[in-house]
Formats: C-alpha cells, sequence, structure tokens
C-alpha cells in the first residue's frame, strides 16, 4: 500500500507539501494541488482522514456498496448484512452507486480515507483500478470483482437450469429469455447459460433480449412491453424478479403466460406468490461474507476463491 512519502516522491514534493495538500492548509498553487492530486491517483493512495489518530486501531465499521436499494433482492441484502454485522459488533456504512463508475470509485477512495474495517461490494463496475489492489479487506457479492477479491455467489447456472427444466415441461412452443442488463455481465450470463442448456432439448423456439436496468422505470418497463408486443410467447423467463414483475403485469390474468424470475427474496415471495422463481439462500450467503471479511480483517489470508451456494426452485402458488 502507498504512504504519503511515495506520493512525495512521485509529485516531486515535500511530504509536508503533501499533508498540506490533503489537509488543504496554506497557500498552495493549482498546479502543485493538481500534481500531488494525480500522484495519489496513480499510487491509489487514500489519506486516512477520519481515523488518523486511532493508531491503527479498528473502526469496527463494514461499507456496503450496492447498485441500489430499490431492487427488494439488494434491500433484503443490505438488512441481512447490517443486522449480521450489529450483534458481531460492527457498524455498517451503504453507499449505492446506480452504477455509474465515478461515483462507485470516489466511494470506494472516502471509505479506504475514512479507514473502514472492510468492505463488501455487489457492483456493476468489476473493472475499476481499486479493485485490483483493494486498499481494504474487500469481499465481493455474487460479482468477480478481480483476483485478489473473494467472491460469494449462488450457483446461478444451476438456478437457470431449474427454471430451463422447470419451463420444458410445460412444453412451450415459443419462449423468451428476458435478461435484465445489456452486457454479458456475471452473474447473469450463468443464469441465462443455464437456462439455455435446460431449453435446448427441446423443440421451443427461444428468443434472447437484454433491457437495461439503468434506464428510468418508466423507460425500461415500455422497453420489456414492447418487446413481449411483437410476439405471442407462452414462456418469458427473466433473469431477475424485479423484470419478471413488470412482465408479470404487463398481462391480464386471463391471458399471462408462464412467467419465471431469479432472486426469490422475500418480498416476492409475499407479495408475488403466483411468480415461479429461484430463491437465492439470502442468510446463508450473508454469514459467509461476513466471516471471510473479518478472517481477513483480522489478519487472516483468506484464498480469493468465488463461492457459490446452492439454490432452490420456488415453484408459483396458483388458485
Amino acid at each position: 500500500m502507498a504512504t504519503i512519502t511515495d506520493v512525495a516522491k512521485q509529485a516531486g514534493v515535500s511530504v509536508a507539501t503533501v499533508s498540506r495538500v490533503i489537509n488543504n492548509r496554506g497557500y498552495l498553487s493549482a498546479n502543485t494541488k493538481a500534481k500531488v492530486q494525480a500522484a495519489m491517483d496513480a499510487l491509489h493512495y487514500q489519506p486516512n482522514i477520519a481515523a488518523r489518530n486511532l493508531h491503527g486501531k479498528a473502526t469496527h465499521t463494514v461499507g456496503v456498496i450496492l447498485p441500489d436499494i430499490i431492487n427488494p433482492f439488494y434491500a433484503e441484502l443490505f438488512q441481512t448484512v447490517e443486522q449480521l454485522l450489529f450483534a458481531a459488533h460492527y457498524q455498517t456504512v451503504l453507499c449505492t452507486t446506480n452504477g455509474e463508475p465515478e461515483k462507485e470509485k470516489k466511494y470506494l477512495r472516502l471509505m479506504a480515507a475514512n479507514q473502514v474495517d472492510g468492505i463488501i461490494s455487489s457492483t456493476h463496475n468489476p473493472d475499476l483500478a481499486d479493485y485490483q489492489n483493494p486498499a481494504v479487506p474487500t469481499v465481493a457479492f455474487d460479482r468477480v470483482l478481480s483476483d485478489q477479491i473473494p467472491m460469494v455467489g449462488s450457483d446461478n447456472e444451476a438456478g437457470g437450469r431449474l427454471i430451463g427444466d422447470y419451463v420444458a415441461q410445460h412444453q412451450p412452443k415459443c419462449c423468451l429469455i428476458l435478461a435484465g442488463s445489456q452486457e454479458d455481465l456475471a452473474p447473469l450470463s450463468p443464469r441465462i447459460a443455464g437456462m439455455q442448456a435446460a431449453l435446448a432439448v427441446t423443440p421451443s423456439a427461444v428468443d434472447q433480449v437484454a433491457v437495461p436496468f439503468d434506464q428510468p422505470a418508466p423507460v425500461r418497463n415500455q422497453l420489456i412491453r414492447q418487446q413481449l408486443a411483437e410476439k405471442d410467447y407462452d414462456a418469458i423467463l427473466c433473469t431477475d424478479d424485479l423484470t419478471a414483475i413488470t412482465v408479470f403485469e404487463s398481462y391480464p390474468a386471463d391471458r399471462r403466460p408462464l412467467i419465471t424470475g431469479f432472486d426469490g427474496s422475500k418480498f416476492i415471495r409475499q407479495y408475488y406468490p403466483a411468480l415461479t422463481t429461484v430463491i437465492q439462500p439470502l442468510e446463508d450467503l450473508c454469514q459467509l461474507a461476513i466471516r471471510l471479511l473479518r478472517n481477513n480483517i483480522d489478519g487472516g489470508k483468506e484464498k480469493a476463491a468465488s463461492y457459490q451456494l446452492p439454490v432452490t426452485l420456488h415453484v408459483g402458488q396458483t388458485k
């Protein structure tokens, strides 16, 4: 990890000057500030602002980075993580990125500067340089961020196969796999691969379309409805429950095709019991992520491996 001395050497200034830039003290030219900031960015240096006087003591704070908490799955994820960390005497800081790389980068550096003990991230921006050499212990949730960071997630491909096998039993003539992202990002790709493998042994025609998460909800919903109007699908396999809800509500009950989702939050199972979906073992995933993170915080050396937990199929209730 870079030090203030490394920054001073990179910028060609004194350590005192770097300190003055960090603390915004005294007169400094714009050129000097720019050189120091460029050096800090190049070295991924994180000035210890809030905890500078703690002399290496733990802050008992964990940062959680999520795309949003509008999605019931992410809301339940954060609630579960927060409760488990609170029971372990940690406080939790939540940051939502809305899929914006610059926003995520700033949050990562802000957390490191304020010396959180660790970070749990479920990012949509795995190519950020900050993840290649993380400033603090980090665990990824359902996203491979780098070969330096352990990843905890569900067996998404197996979940896709469960859904595909269930749909195949109904012998649909025309299926649509509707992805909630236009990019080939995990965990969506393994889910789609599992669905496709299960449907490949059937005579069903299978279309595949992606709708971006980063659109405003009304726009996104309209794009989904436009796609549904193009063909008379008798089965629609969605890669997430939010997309499945939009599809579900786009049809009158008496003309609704077979619709499936993926994630299986408590909210979905309670308010949309008719939706068939894959349930991720959320509490087990959160417990494992926290165990790995705390072990690294305490000086352990957890391998940057991928840990995949089994999923289950929730068959929608019918009246």
